[in-house]
């Protein structure tokens, strides 16, 4: 029975899962690899999931992982240090998205999880296996980053 909840799943929200993959690796082939290994591993052990209810945040959470691992396993794949007080951007108008490149990839998904997808914070914080207090601190602090990026044009990152 659980199986069979687990396809609908998958064919119910196998566009959403493309976005969220697409999100990511802004490649459609890339994107498309990373929903193909999120249902392979999610069909190979569904049998793990110790909660029915629970069903879409652990394929979410599933998903979410394969994306990562996709983006750690690309050696050309490169982020902003956010150690320093602030990095320069030469670009003079930036929109939502490449703002949201410049986030690291556990904010982002945090954002794509909450604003793309509308997940409840809950949610959210079983899929990233986060504490739901740490979960919307860390959300407030992005918020704050991205209005500051949004409102400067993006002349400045300081994510």
């Amino acid at each position: 029975m659980l199986y069979q909840q687990l396809v609908d799943h998958i064919l119910r929200e196998q566009e959403k899962f493309y976005k969220i993959a697409y999100s990511y690796v802004k490649s459609r082939e890339d994107a498309l690899d990373i929903v193909q290994d999120t249902i392979e591993k999610a069909l190979k052990s569904y049998h793990k999931i110790k909660q029915p209810e629970y069903l879409s945040t652990w394929i979410y959470r599933v998903l979410v992982n394969t994306a990562m691992n996709h983006l750690k396993s690309k050696k050309n794949v490169v982020f902003l240090d956010t150690s320093k007080e602030s990095s320069y951007i030469d670009q003079n108008h930036m929109d939502l998205y490449d703002v949201l490149d410049l986030l690291n990839p556990e904010d982002k998904t945090l954002i794509i999880l909450r604003y793309f997808e509308d997940l409840k914070f809950y949610d959210i914080a079983e899929i990233m296996s986060l504490n739901i207090n740490t979960l919307k601190t860390r959300h407030k602090n992005i918020l704050s980053h991205l209005k500051i990026q949004l409102d400067e044009g993006g002349d400045h990152a300081s994510l």
